[in-house]
């Protein structure tokens, strides 16, 4: 990915934390624990590409309980439910005003349903284009991957 197009994805996700789940992010070079729980979405129009977030349990419930209401009370099958909606809805709010940002508002672009990431994260294997974030004091990280781009910069 592009240093501009990575610092769009900074910008991007940082204002999309702050203004939507009340949480602040600050880029690190080097996460301190490995994230547990990832999402994806993928995206179609005149460039495709995919988008993947991923943390820790921790920070999923304060998303869950910023965007959400509180989860205190909640059983653990609702609580996990409330979890993934969150970081869902979270991704799907960054990728779209991502694409936007990178794109322009003027092409069409299809944003698919964010999903729950089946395998787990291998950090070893994160290239060095992944954004790092520390949300709240948690390891957040966000991996963007464009294919078909026709933009100079990418």
């Amino acid at each position: 990915m592009d240093v501009s197009a990575k610092e769009t994805l900074v910008s991007t996700a940082s204002r999309v934390f702050e203004q939507a789940a009340f949480v602040f992010a600050d880029v690190v070079d080097t996460l301190d624990c490995e994230p547990t729980i990832g999402v994806s979405l993928s995206y179609d129009g005149d460039n495709s590409g995919s988008i993947e977030l991923w943390t820790i349990r921790e920070l999923a419930l304060t998303i869950a309980d910023n965007l959400l209401g509180e989860t205190d009370s909640l059983p653990e099958e609702q609580l996990q439910a409330r979890e993934s909606d969150a970081l869902k809805e979270m991704l799907n709010m960054i990728a779209g005003n991502l694409i936007t940002d990178l794109y322009g508002t003027a092409p069409v672009y299809n944003l698919n349903i964010p999903a729950i990431m089946e395998n787990p994260l291998n950090l070893q294997e994160v290239p060095d284009s992944a954004v790092r974030l520390r949300v709240e004091g948690f390891p957040v990280l966000l991996l963007m991957r464009i294919s078909e781009s026709k933009l100079d910069y990418l």
